[in-house]
């Protein structure tokens, strides 16, 4: 028996036994909980769902997202056209780490508003890379991206909204997405409002037969700026309890939730959490990004720490001396700043034992504290977080 459904049993159990033997079994619950966590760090399987790097083709979107992290762009002031160019992709394409049936992530901005994008398609379809395009869905459609269907693995994470909340052309646009790429598509969605009724994402999975999963993030800010809408730290066990709604309602369904950056695990009860195992929810809260990729090679831990130094794959060649870079940029900011995002957090049995990174670094890390990192490459040790095979 896995130790999430043994977790499962020990908290039901808990819940409809006696009250004489219940501290044993919650005792017993927690240590579960614990050595999962324990034997994903010692595993470091890399996750064949999880994109080993995304390739930001280009910042340009015009859906005007409120608690888009992606809005600033993060590129040197001697790039101003931020975006890739063919050259540069075929380049990252080159680099050595790339084989056949990786996951590459193709993110933006709004990634089918590139102009070159059968180009990228055709470089990724002769690699054999398995491709992943995070996607709105909503803008002009790229006219004659459905052969790809056939001549590669291809599917796409839409970042999805409620009908009502968009145009009539872009409603139009959505829907001729869907009813093309529905089957190979799953639904993003990020949370800004804990107050909100999900259920019109279930309404979108049934309606055009998509993928039976749902990608969900927490919105999270720009380390040093304000100038998107995020969650606040106050309203984490909100987001929790609407997360939880919602996973009630999809594993009637049997769909499946996933957890993006951002949760943690304070966000539920240690009996939600074995809930959300049981109705085989892939939820995770470490910090584990894919690197992302854009003009000039440079790359950057995530967008809430997109104003760190830059680590070059250009000068290095290697993504995983690159990653190894961005991450310990990343530790010495949560070593100095951390360790996570609430107080309690320093005394947490889930985050020293490696099941829980504490939260977003854009929640605490103050803007002239990004600069004084830098990239320690020699010394940075994988932490294998990223690979955590219950992540999602």
């Amino acid at each position: 028996m896995s130790g999430w459904m043994w977790l499962a049993g020990a908290i039901t159990s808990f819940l409809a036994g006696p009250r004489s033997g219940r501290t044993e079994l919650n005792r017993s619950a927690l240590t579960a909980f614990s050595s999962i966590g324990c034997r994903c760090r010692e595993r470091k399987l890399p996750d064949p769902n999880r994109p080993m790097a995304n390739i930001f083709l280009t910042d340009q979107c015009d859906r005007g997202c409120k608690f888009c992290f992606a809005k600033i762009g993060p590129w040197s002031k001697s790039y101003p056209s931020r975006a890739l160019t063919l050259a540069e992709v075929r380049e990252i394409l080159e680099v050595k780490a790339f084989s056949p049936q990786q996951v590459l992530g193709v993110v933006g901005g709004e990634p089918l508003s590139y102009p070159h994008l059968f180009e990228v398609m055709e470089m990724m379809k002769q690699k054999r890379i398995v491709t992943k395009i995070f996607t709105s869905g909503s803008c002009t459609p790229a006219d004659g991206l459905e052969r790809y269907k056939e001549q590669m693995p291809l599917n796409f994470i839409v970042n999805i909204d409620s009908m009502d909340s968009y145009t009539p052309e872009r409603r139009k646009n959505l829907e001729r997405f869907l009813k093309t790429f529905g089957p190979i598509t799953c639904v993003g969605f990020t949370l800004v409002d804990p107050e909100r009724d999900l259920s019109f994402l279930l309404d979108y999975i049934r309606d055009y037969r998509m993928l039976r999963y749902i990608r969900m993030g927490v919105a999270l800010p720009i380390a040093g700026l304000t100038e998107n809408e995020y969650i606040r730290r106050e309203r984490y066990r909100d987001a929790g309890l609407r997360f939880m709604e919602l996973a009630r309602k999809a594993a009637a369904e049997n769909i499946s939730i996933g957890c993006d950056c951002g949760f943690v695990a304070c966000m539920f009860e240690i009996s939600e959490i074995g809930q959300l195992q049981r109705w085989g929810m892939k939820i995770q809260f470490v910090c584990g990004p894919a690197m992302d990729i854009g003009p000039e090679l440079e790359t950057w831990h995530c967008f809430p720490l997109s104003r760190m130094p830059r680590v070059s794959l250009r000068k290095y060649q290697s993504f995983e001396r690159v990653r190894m870079a961005l991450q310990s940029m990343a530790d010495q900011l949560r070593e100095k700043h951390g360790p996570g995002i609430f107080t309690r957090c320093r005394e947490c049995r889930y985050r020293k034992r490696g099941q829980c990174s504490g939260g977003c670094l854009g929640l605490i890390v103050p803007e002239n504290a990004l600069s004084e990192v830098e990239p320690k490459i020699d010394s940075a040790v994988s932490t294998g977080e990223s690979s955590c095979p219950i992540s999602c």
